[in-house]
């Protein structure tokens, strides 16, 4: 499966998201914070929702999830990959806490 980078190069070169893109965005198991959750050993609920796993707490990438959907599913390319910037910086930071 091609990553949220490579559908966001790909969808500028068409000049806007596909159908598939705006459906894979809108699950938090194949959406951007669902991508990267799965390169840190985590769920999409762990970095949305927080350990508790409860809605109302914030995880690390709460609203981001919904900003990058939203950006998609707006054809918003630049709000989309500005977003998926900020869910891999976030992971980036998470593996070196994770890091001993």
């Amino acid at each position: 499966m091609k990553t949220w980078r490579e559908r966001i190069v790909e969808a500028r070169e068409r000049g806007k998201f596909t159908e598939e893109d705006v459906r894979l965005a809108s699950s938090g198991a194949t959406c951007a914070v669902g991508e990267v959750a799965l390169t840190l050993g985590k769920t999409f609920a762990d970095l949305v929702w927080g350990p508790s796993g409860k809605c109302g707490d914030k995880g690390p990438m709460y609203g981001l999830s919904a900003d990058f959907t939203t950006a998609v599913y707006a054809g918003r390319l630049d709000m989309a990959e500005d977003r998926l910037d900020a869910i891999e910086d976030i992971a980036l930071q998470l593996k070196r806490e994770a890091t001993p």
